[in-house]
């Protein structure tokens, strides 16, 4: 699942549902995938000085986080900031994001997420 600045608006909820364990037809269980990492990304140019700082809830965990450049053969241009993010516990979680350099806000997000 990928969220997009578009799809951020504050306040708005998505859904991330987890599997367990489940019967298959022949009547043995089978795992399915506990707890899948979900990706958001926003874009950024590091060259400007603009980076985001994001923060979680106590039920996410940030796997990994990435700066995807739109070229990579010209420098300088901008890209995307990437997170993989993991729900670690169901319930109401919380991912909030500031666009900044030192003081300076060019853009904030707030994504409310109902962790099943």
């Amino acid at each position: 699942m990928a969220l997009y600045p578009e799809c951020a608006k504050n306040g708005e909820k998505f859904k991330v549902g987890k599997r367990g364990r489940r019967l298959h037809k022949d009547g043995q269980e089978r795992d399915n995938m506990i707890k899948k990492p979900f990706t958001i990304q926003f874009p950024e140019n590091p060259v400007s000085g603009f980076s985001w700082d994001i923060a979680t809830s106590n039920g996410l965990q940030i796997m990994r986080d990435r700066f995807v450049p739109e070229d990579e053969e010209q420098t300088g241009n901008g890209g995307y900031r990437v997170w993989d993010i993991r729900v670690t516990c169901q319930g109401s979680q919380k991912i909030t994001g500031t666009y900044r350099r030192g003081n300076q806000i060019a853009s904030c997000f707030e994504i409310n997420i109902d962790a099943e």
